[in-house]
Parts: structure tokens; C-alpha cells; sequence
């Protein structure tokens, strides 16, 4: 949902800034932006690499609709998936764990 309603501005910043302005949206990007924004960025790589979701699908063993769910942002991945998935799109895929800096 949030993918196709995005696609549909075609500006982020235009996107975001509507819709943060809505307390009960904030709130919910606030608890799962991570998830939201990997589905967004896998839906771009996705798209230039040329790929339908029915294609992507089929190259990581899955159904198309687990596709779209994953770019919705509704599909919890595990590590397994998320490594498929840059394999597929020939990305390399790295992450990173840094404490959060506590005030004095």
C-alpha cells in the first residue's frame, strides 16, 4: 500500500511531507520506517533491473503476492530472504549495528 501510494506522487519528499503531517501516519512510519523503506528501495531495484514482481518472485521461490507485501512494507524479511533478493538484483547487501550515543 504505501509503494503504490508513493508511486502514484512520484516524489518523495512530496510523500512524506503530506502525509507526516498526519499524527496517526507519523506514528506508524515512526514504528516500522525500516521495513517501509527497504520494500521501497528493493520496488526501485526491482523496477531497473527490469523485473515484474511475478519475475522477481519466481527468482527467489516465493509468490508474487509475498513480493508485493515485502515492497508494501507489510512482509516482515529474514536475512535469508533479504540475501535472495540482492543476490537477484545483483546488489550487495551489508548492515550495520551502531549503539545509539546516550546523553551525558
Amino acid at each position: 500500500m504505501i509503494y503504490t501510494i508513493f508511486m502514484k506522487t512520484k516524489s518523495v519528499v512530496g510523500f512524506f511531507s503530506k502525509r507526516m503531517k498526519r499524527k496517526s501516519f507519523a506514528r506508524a512510519y515512526e514504528e516500522s520506517h525500516f521495513i517501509v523503506d527497504v520494500g521501497v528501495m528493493i520496488a526501485r531495484l526491482r523496477e531497473k533491473a527490469g523485473y515484474s514482481q511475478i519475475e522477481l518472485a519466481e527468482k527467489i521461490g516465493t509468490a508474487q503476492s509475498v513480493v508485493s507485501r515485502i515492497e508494501n512494507g507489510n512482509q516482515n524479511l529474514t536475512l535469508k530472504m533479504l540475501a535472495k533478493i540482492a543476490d537477484v538484483l545483483h546488489c550487495e547487501l551489508s548492515m550495520h549495528l551502531k549503539p545509539l550515543k546516550m546523553a551525558a
